[in-house]
């Protein structure tokens, strides 16, 4: 268990951000990959998919990154909101972030950030074909130039205003709601029904 009754919201919240920071940094930690969902194109339906926390910073922003291409950038671009979804099984506890969320592609960030990807991993970000895009065979899709450069890797950075924390406790869960007006300012946080 992460969090428990007899802590206060400040101590539960303390708690969440160093699960967090830790899963920037430690690639096995179960926070590391979490659940990333936008407003989608046309009637606005929710898209949701897994992505990799790379960065998780003290203001309590956090990125990952993407190809500039994916459907996802343009509905960032469309309606900049975001809910993630982060889920630890040995602790049985569920963080959802509510968040603002910027693209970084081609310009100071991303360009930063991009150094910092690993030789081979910088193909993900490379091949010629969008992602999405229907390809005759698998192996279309894993054909890379032989110049690999920056055109198409994106960093998309969330500024958290809202999370709640659901800790599974056989019949006595937990549950915290957290918010902030200003992304840059203090939480507030009460207890809520699981």
């Amino acid at each position: 268990m992460l969090i428990n009754s007899t802590q206060s919201r400040d101590d539960v919240l303390q708690s969440v951000y160093r699960e967090l920071k830790r899963a920037g940094t430690d690639t096995h930690h179960a926070f590391r990959f979490f659940t990333f969902a936008t407003a989608g194109s046309g009637h606005g339906d929710p898209r949701v998919r897994m992505v990799v926390l790379r960065s998780f910073e003290p203001d309590w922003h956090f990125e990952f990154y993407t190809d500039a291409r994916s459907a996802k950038i343009e509905e960032l671009r469309r309606h900049p909101v975001s809910e993630s979804l982060f889920w630890n099984p040995s602790r049985r506890v569920q963080l959802r972030v509510s968040a603002a969320s910027s693209v970084h592609h081609d310009d100071e960030l991303s360009n930063k950030r991009w150094h910092h990807v690993q030789c081979d991993n910088q193909k993900a970000y490379a091949s010629p074909i969008s992602p999405g895009q229907p390809i005759a065979d698998p192996s279309d899709a894993h054909s890379w130039p032989e110049h690999i450069d920056a055109r198409h890797f994106a960093v998309v950075r969330s500024r958290p205003y809202a999370i709640k924390v659901l800790q599974i406790s056989g019949l006595k869960h937990l549950a915290l709601e957290y918010s902030r007006d200003d992304v840059t300012g203090e939480w507030t946080g009460s207890w809520i029904a699981p």
